[in-house]
């Protein structure tokens, strides 16, 4: 019963430790809603507030939560939500100090639910780090005015429109809108149609502007030196400065083959991405092509995860062979059952620390060996100005960073470190 709930509220409240409330499927009526006026108001800092499948007065519990510090606020409509909780949701968002908002909906009026928030949204720029929407329909007009309302929520740095059902252009809009923006950094997009349109789009905002500068000077004509020195640098200020990108075709399709190869090619001069993933696209030999030229070249991004994608065989193969030549890769995740086309490329690669395949063929020793080899340290056997002092230190580090506990496989990557090095300096 609720009266038991608001007893053990109090008395809880009586010690000020809560800093967390989470509302489930909770009823909100003129019974409850006084005590949990009174218990929020006293409190004014929250770590996270969730209101989950909440029914009843929503807009009176939301009204009760205003004016708080809340760092995380998290709410989850229902089907039959009462329309009049979004005023009242915009009216949190612009009494309130909320750095995190997390929004789900799935209600016949959700096509409008941007337009019921971006009053508050407006307002509560200074403070909102992360916006995310999930599983809530966008329509075109719900993307032009998230577009339009990047202008003022400056501080933001993550956007995840997951499973939105945006369409192929809406996306391409948005990726426009946000490609310059001066705080954004971290972009999901995963479970929305990412085609043609998307996929040129990030091809043109991903790419150095330095050198994209550069190739259109080619072909127009010459101009002053003040007039080149301004054009400078405006488009340094102009980079696309996104960390990490999560993208999906939303269903296989050979159509957006053509696209995916400018797509990489764009990042092979990009200095800012250290994580992508990609999901339900189609990866030929072509596309493989252009994006292991890329990594050979990129100095940034550290992160590949291709996991869900169709890969064909010739593009594993090539994979494995350039594998050896990638710079800043770090961890990579792929599909197929040919872990052995990898193999070779990775027994001269020193800078992977991970490798995922799917687990019925995960299981390959010498995989494992070598990349444990890489976590202890292996690149710094081509480094021959590393003086003999460090290596206690070097060994030790190795030592705490293999992955298997067995003695013997950490006895292995030792002493090949120890052979490798000493061959070195005879």
């Amino acid at each position: 019963s609720h009266e038991t709930i608001i007893q053990r509220l109090q008395e809880a409240t009586a010690h000020g430790s809560i800093v967390s409330l989470e509302c489930h499927r909770v009823e909100f009526h003129d019974a409850n809603l006084p005590h949990l006026w009174a218990f929020l108001h006293s409190h004014h800092r929250w770590t996270t507030i969730t209101l989950g499948d909440c029914s009843g007065r929503v807009d009176r519990a939301l009204a009760a939560m205003s004016g708080r510090h809340i760092k995380t606020f998290t709410f989850n409509a229902t089907i039959d939500c009462d329309p009049q909780s979004y005023p009242a949701l915009a009216s949190l968002f612009r009494k309130s100090h909320i750095e995190q908002a997390n929004i789900r909906m799935y209600f016949q009026y959700q096509g409008q639910v941007l337009h019921l928030i971006q009053p508050g949204l407006s307002r509560a720029s200074r403070h909102l780090k992360t916006l995310s929407f999930r599983a809530s329909t966008f329509l075109s007009d719900n993307c032009v005015a998230l577009c339009d309302q990047l202008a003022t929520i400056r501080h933001v740095r993550t956007i995840s429109l997951v499973a939105c059902k945006l369409s192929d252009m809406d996306v391409a809009r948005f990726v426009r809108a946000a490609a310059f923006h001066p705080s954004l950094s971290i972009i999901h997009l995963d479970g929305n149609s990412c085609k043609q349109a998307t996929l040129g789009s990030l091809a043109q905002v991903l790419i150095d502007q330095g050198q994209r500068r550069a190739g259109l000077a080619t072909a127009a004509a010459p101009t002053t030196t003040t007039a080149s020195t301004q054009t400078d640098a405006d488009h340094d200020q102009r980079q696309c400065k996104w960390n990490e990108l999560t993208i999906s075709y939303d269903g296989l399709s050979e159509d957006a083959i053509p696209n995916l190869q400018l797509f990489f090619e764009s990042l092979q001069s990009n200095r800012h991405l250290t994580q992508l993933t990609m999901t339900e696209y189609m990866i030929t030999e072509r596309d493989m092509l252009a994006l292991t030229q890329s990594l050979q070249t990129n100095r940034t991004i550290r992160h590949l995860s291709l996991f869900e994608c169709g890969i064909t065989a010739t593009a594993t193969r090539l994979l494995g062979q350039r594998l050896a030549y990638f710079p800043a890769l770090q961890h990579l995740r792929v599909p197929g059952d040919d872990g052995v086309c990898l193999l070779q490329g990775l027994q001269h690669n020193t800078t992977l620390l991970s490798l995922d395949f799917p687990s019925e063929y995960s299981d390959i020793p010498e995989i494992d060996y070598l990349l444990d080899l890489n976590r202890g340290g292996r690149r710094i056997i081509r480094n021959l100005g590393v003086p003999s002092s460090l290596w206690p230190h070097i060994l030790h580090r190795a030592d705490q960073r293999v992955r298997y506990i067995h003695t013997r496989h950490k006895r292995d990557v030792l002493y090949h470190l120890l052979s490798k090095r000493i061959l070195l300096e005879r």
